[in-house]
């Protein structure tokens, strides 16, 4: 468990994301899409299609 606050950066994924994936996968997409890395304290937010889900990537 971690704690989220206004001093954390965040950057939410713009595509519906398949929450089956693991959060090495995440890291992927993090790595190969958006040209950054999953440890640099930046908080990743990913939602699926029907946004009733959401997986958080630190």
């Amino acid at each position: 468990m971690f704690g989220l606050g206004v001093s954390h950066r965040y950057h939410l994924y713009g595509h519906p994301t398949d929450m089956r994936k693991s959060f090495d996968s995440l890291a992927g997409i993090i790595q190969k899409e958006l040209q950054a890395s999953a440890q640099d304290g930046t908080a990743y937010i990913f939602i699926n299609k029907s946004r009733d889900k959401v997986k958080i990537l630190q």
